[in-house]
């Protein structure tokens, strides 16, 4: 992953996982406005965001509702593989795809945010904050496009990386082996005899 990173002139590694927190900071405000927008919007104390909703509301954020969950697991999900990520140094193909994930998963809520996706609005000015941060806006535009996948794409062929580090105990990783062996010299063949 260094050859990738010699590339282009960009941020340390360091800096873009700081990047990427940023990233997901301003996209957990923007899901926690929507969230208050509907809060307030079905009843909820306007001040406060506390309070009984009403069922007859709430009915009309449904769609909103789904979105906001849907969102809040991709960015739940992006925080917890740059977690992972930070801790494992030495793996550098982790790290540049969970920079990629944030990168992703930031966009997509950008996208809806601004494709008016539901009746809501609320996380329009986190939204603006993104786009108006340089540093941030060019660390997405890269992470998340295509050149960034072709560069780790390549540098997974050069190094001739034919499976990934999976976290697994020393243990479990002997059973993901055996079950790898069983699948190559018994279910492959079978498949292709099928075939």
């Amino acid at each position: 992953m260094e050859k990738r990173i010699e590339l282009r002139s960009s941020p340390s590694i360091d800096e873009q996982f700081k990047l990427a927190r940023v990233a997901l900071t301003h996209a957990q405000k923007m899901i926690n406005g929507e969230i208050r927008t509907i809060r307030i919007n079905c009843g909820a104390d306007p001040i406060t965001g506390a309070g009984k909703l009403s069922e007859t509301k709430l009915e009309q954020y449904q769609q909103a509702c789904y979105d906001m969950a849907v969102q809040s697991a991709n960015i739940w999900a992006a925080r917890s593989y740059l977690d992972y990520a930070e801790g494992s140094q030495d793996d550098t193909i982790g790290q540049a795809l969970a920079l990629s994930f944030v990168a992703e998963k930031t966009r997509d809520l950008l996208a809806q945010s601004f494709a008016g996706g539901g009746n809501l609005s609320a996380g329009k000015n986190s939204a603006d904050a993104i786009l108006a941060n340089e540093e941030l806006s060019s660390y997405l535009e890269f992470n998340g496009g295509n050149l960034h996948y072709d560069l780790v794409g390549r540098d997974l062929s050069e190094m001739s990386v034919q499976r990934l580090p999976s976290g697994l105990s020393e243990e479990k990783e002997l059973i993901a082996n055996t079950f790898k062996r069983f699948a190559d010299e018994v279910v492959a063949p079978l498949a292709e005899s099928i075939h």
